[in-house]
């Protein structure tokens, strides 16, 4: 069935089907109606969307108590008509997908009575491919501040892009116990982008590699919430063509690091929330948050090529510290700074004019 009103040019048909089969579809510019009667239905909680492909992904959520049947709508994004199915399992298929485009999907229970819990919010996932010519369909716009961050599963590779000097990507996701510990990986970058993980106003890790390096920051905690990623370009960099690819995952366990990731800990949560002013002329100070007392960290300073250009030593008290470095010396050039505190390095690049 042709998901599109009357009047709109032919797209592919999309199709949900549990387990991989047919199933009957119907299409509505409107909700579903509840039913009556009977007790209260959950919304289903756990949703994810795996096995993405470029014409079809496999939609999952947690099973309700009491539902006897799952009712589950998906479009593509900005367009008006919901592709409709239903299941009595905890997952369906999404077929017929085209490659290389926006989709979001919502599934509501319906419990004994023929009450129904109304739809979820929406979970949003990019099929793979598309675009011809190098080119990518740009997932989560407008999501240029942390009001309009765009909501993302875990598990779930999203591909974006960095399409102007002014452009910054924003994007919010929700862990539960005991899956808390968090991976951020961003990879496939077409110009030198950085990232930096929050937990409310508060940074809890930037990953700043030069160039086009894949960027990954760790966060190995216990609690749970809503996180927000911000993934922007250094110092003005964007590609309009082409996207990179953003994954967040979760697990129960620690997270396990060659060295190379930002990592921040539960109970040693340092991060160096920034630098200022950058570009820096004579003076760059390090803001430096630490949740220990009175205990000293080492700095190391190093050119875009990795040669070590100073050292430091400085000591620090629980909170925000400043933490001043005289750049006078240093030619023009873009630099990296290196704090550990005996357990773990945290970095931040910074340009010096």
């Amino acid at each position: 069935m042709n998901i599109f009103t009357n009047g709109q040019k032919t797209r592919m048909h999309a199709l949900f089907s549990p387990g991989g089969a047919r199933a009957s579809l119907t299409s509505s510019t409107a909700c579903a109606g509840g039913g009556g009667g009977g007790p209260t239905c959950d919304v289903p909680g756990g949703r994810s969307t795996t096995g993405i492909t470029e014409s079809q992904a496999s939609l999952n959520w947690a099973s309700v108590t009491g539902a006897t049947s799952y009712n589950v709508r998906g479009r593509e994004v900005g367009t008006p008509t919901w592709t409709t199915g239903s299941t009595t399992g905890t997952s369906i298929n999404y077929t017929g997908l085209t490659a290389g485009t926006a989709y979001e999907w919502q599934v509501e229970s319906v419990c004994s009575g023929g009450t129904t819990s109304g739809y979820s919010t929406s979970t949003n996932f990019t099929t793979l491919g598309g675009g011809g010519g190098g080119g990518c369909t740009d997932f989560g716009e407008s999501n240029n501040s942390k009001g309009t961050a765009t909501t993302i599963s875990t598990g779930v590779t999203y591909s974006a892009q960095i399409s102007s000097a002014s452009d910054v990507d924003w994007y919010q996701f929700t862990t539960t116990s005991p899956n808390t510990r968090i991976k951020v990986s961003m990879t496939s970058l077409p110009a030198d982008y950085d990232m930096k993980l929050y937990r409310g106003n508060s940074v809890r890790g930037t990953s700043e590699n030069a160039g086009t390096a894949n960027e990954t920051i760790i966060w190995n905690t216990t609690s749970s919430g809503t996180r927000y990623v911000n993934v922007y370009g250094w110092a003005g960099a964007f590609d309009a063509a082409d996207c990179y690819d953003l994954i967040v995952e979760v697990s129960n366990t620690s997270w396990r690091t060659d060295g190379s990731e930002m990592v921040i800990d539960e109970v040693w949560g340092n991060a160096i929330v920034g630098i200022f002013p950058n570009p820096a002329k004579e003076l760059a100070t390090v803001n430096y948050f630490s949740v220990q007392e009175d205990m000293n960290v080492q700095l190391a300073v190093f050119d875009i090529l990795g040669n070590r250009v100073m050292n430091l030593s400085s000591e620090v008290t629980s909170g925000d510290n400043l933490i001043p470095i005289n750049v006078q010396s240093l030619p023009s050039g873009i630099y990296v700074v290196d704090i550990t505190n005996g357990k773990s390095h945290y970095t931040e690049k910074f340009i010096v004019e």
